[in-house]
């Protein structure tokens, strides 16, 4: 455990700032909720536009070049990044509630985009990208997901932050995104039929 913190605060030194997970500002300005069509699709061709790249910030930052194998890299990285979780510039405590910062949020968000890329990669005709638009009440409401498994759908991001807030608050561990890529991997249907 203490040779994790050591490499991962050398990592800390080396990489002092992270980039933040911002979409275009008029989106955040206007809740996800309240976006018509084309502004869930415009959200959707940015996330997919810095995917790649903010990938690689993950990866750079932690030190983990992609891997060949999935769960091994997905525990590997999340051991590192619960540990930076807990403490500050990644969350912080408000009334007595340990939180993620925008920082916090950005790796999650990106470690979400890391289990996206590792079961598009894996599943190439089976998965696919898709704007949730009904019902309004869905929680990935105008979210882009990825669809294609026995059951519902995915959306990397919003599930990645929960989980990691599940981490800072000490009910969720660094297995976790091994976990949901093994899940969701263990439920991937035949090829996707277009619509």
């Amino acid at each position: 455990m203490f040779e994790v913190i050591k490499t991962v605060n050398s990592y800390m030194k080396r990489y002092p700032a992270y980039p933040l997970f911002i979409p275009p500002e008029h989106l955040v300005d206007k809740g996800n909720k309240q976006w018509n069509a084309q502004e869930a699709i415009e959200y959707r061709k940015w996330l997919l536009g810095v995917m790649d790249e903010r990938i690689a910030a993950l990866l750079e930052r932690f030190d983990e070049p992609l891997n060949s194998e999935p769960s091994d890299h997905l525990l590997r990285i999340g051991k590192k990044i619960a540990t930076v979780l807990v403490n500050e510039p990644y969350s912080h405590t408000s009334s007595n509630k340990k939180l993620l910062t925008n920082v916090g949020n950005a790796v999650a968000a990106d470690m979400g985009l890391l289990i996206a890329h590792y079961l598009l990669q894996a599943f190439p005709d089976n998965l696919k990208w898709k704007t949730i638009r009904r019902p309004k009440s869905a929680w990935a409401y105008n979210m882009p997901v990825l669809v294609g498994f026995e059951i519902t759908h995915l959306e990397p991001v919003g599930g990645s932050i929960a989980e990691a807030n599940g981490i800072v608050k000490g009910i969720r561990d660094a297995n976790i995104w091994k976990s949901i890529y093994e899940y969701w991997a263990s439920k991937v249907m035949n090829p996707v039929q277009e619509d």
